[in-house]
């Protein structure tokens, strides 16, 4: 029997990443993984950590950001994997230099796992999201690096719990909005699925320096389609609204451009731009990212019109389970100071998520409630309703619902880990920093 490649999996600690490393000792494969010395002690990755000692793999210390660490991970192994944020998808430029230098590496699959990068009829409308990951491709090849690319177009878990709906986080019951005539094809493959696929891969002759598509018959659907499975389940017809190419361009390219997001046009976009002329010009920065004000959001409970919580009734957007995060400005203002000289902080993100500060709307409420002795009446707003106010909306309200729905119904505070390869959190760094929780905050309003 040939002997099994070694393999090295980058980003293990990660949806897809930790089922790469499990399939890999599932079939067998001398498994490595690059884990960062700060994962050893983040709550949230102990668990897969322990899971994956227990398979069998074998940790090795390092990041993408250290060549030293990168050469004696890449020396050990035969196949490298990497499976990292599509965001961070030239972080790999090192290890590409890296797996060139070592001359050992048989097989390079890079992070990709999307849809074809090279095929992408998406032109300038994606803000480089396919155009970073065929750079990558351009530089694996320019370096004679023997690869294979993943194409599993979409992710079950990111569209199909939506039925692909704009702000949703659950199939609709009563309407449905169809991009086109709603007969164009996409695939959806589960993230296991995707793993298992990519490990049977490795050592297989046949996907050397080629593209492996993953289009499972069952998985490949038109929105209509998908619909219609979905109303057989339900037993149920829905109301279909079909969106033309002509108008689908329009919202994508025009003032309305984030609408597929239920974010306000412009109020993040600026900012976004800003960050990226700094780093254009290669000027060392800290971005603080503090997220809520408590003055602006607490002293409404997060209502529009109210200036003091209310003592009836209140509004909740979405399920209320979903977390944000309000911070006092003088401990933004001190947690800044803080990272001036911070070695730490520097060309970083500061994400400031104090523990008394990250509250879902629910505990917020909760939280009130027992302060005043008075159980509310909540009213809850689905996020097809609030995505629908947005739209028909005006400013400022439709901004303020805007951002309502990024951070509790979409998430964007909370929904993901903070990377030491683009940001640091500022209670860990800064214990000693006395901060304003959310419970002392609404003491002044009893």
């Amino acid at each position: 029997m040939e002997k099994k490649s070694k393999v090295l999996i980058i980003g293990a600690t990660g949806r897809l990443g930790y089922h790469l490393a499990k399939f890999s000792t599932e079939y067998c494969y001398p498994t490595f993984a690059l884990i960062r010395d700060s994962s050893f002690n983040d709550p949230n990755k102990q668990q897969k950590l322990q899971s994956l000692s227990i398979a069998g793999v074998t940790f090795l210390k390092g990041s993408l950001e250290d060549e030293e660490s990168l050469m004696e991970a890449v020396k050990q192994v035969d196949v490298v994997i990497c499976s990292i944020p599509s965001k961070q998808v030239l972080d790999q430029k090192l290890l590409i230099r890296v797996i060139k230098e070592a001359g050992c590496i048989k097989r390079f699959i890079p992070s990709e796992f999307g849809a074809d990068p090279d095929k992408s009829q998406i032109s300038d409308l994606d803000n480089n999201f396919y155009s970073r990951k065929s750079e990558i491709r351009r530089l694996i090849e320019a370096g004679g690096i023997p690869y294979t690319y993943i194409c599993c177009n979409l992710f079950m878990s990111y569209l199909l719990p939506s039925l692909v709906q704009p702000g949703l986080k659950t199939p609709p019951r009563d309407k449905v909005t169809i991009f086109g005539d709603g007969n164009t094809k996409g695939v959806f493959v589960n993230s296991v699925d995707v793993a298992a696929f990519t490990i049977s891969a490795l050592d297989d002759p046949r996907t050397l320096n080629k593209v492996l598509y993953l289009r499972p018959p069952g998985n490949v659907c038109c929105m209509n389609e998908l619909v219609e499975a979905w109303e057989s389940k339900i037993g149920k017809r829905l109301e279909k609204i079909n969106v033309s190419e002509e108008e689908l361009l329009k919202k994508i390219e025009g003032p309305d451009k984030n609408w597929l997001l239920g974010l306000d046009s412009n109020f993040y976009a600026h900012r976004t731009e800003i960050r990226r002329l700094i780093k254009a010009e290669g000027i060392p920065y800290t971005c603080i990212c503090c997220n809520f004000f408590m003055s602006l959001l607490l002293p409404s409970l997060v209502q529009l019109n109210p200036t003091t919580p209310p003592r009836d009734k209140l509004t909740i957007f979405g399920d209320g389970n979903t977390r944000g995060v309000f911070v006092k400005d003088t401990d933004v203002a001190a947690f800044t100071i803080n990272a001036l000289d911070d070695p730490r902080t520097l060309n970083k993100l500061l994400h400031l998520r104090p523990p008394g500060c990250v509250h879902s709307m629910n505990k917020l409420v909760e939280t009130w409630e027992s302060k005043i002795a008075k159980k509310l009446e909540r009213i809850y707003v689905p996020a097809e309703e609030l995505v629908k106010k947005i739209k028909e909306g005006s400013y400022p309200l439709n901004m303020i619902l805007s951002i309502g729905h990024s951070a509790y119904v979409l998430g964007d505070q909370t929904n993901f880990e903070i990377e030491p390869s683009f940001g640091v959190e500022a209670t860990e760094l800064y214990p000693d920093v006395n901060y304003t929780t959310v419970d002392e905050y609404l003491n002044q309003f009893i």
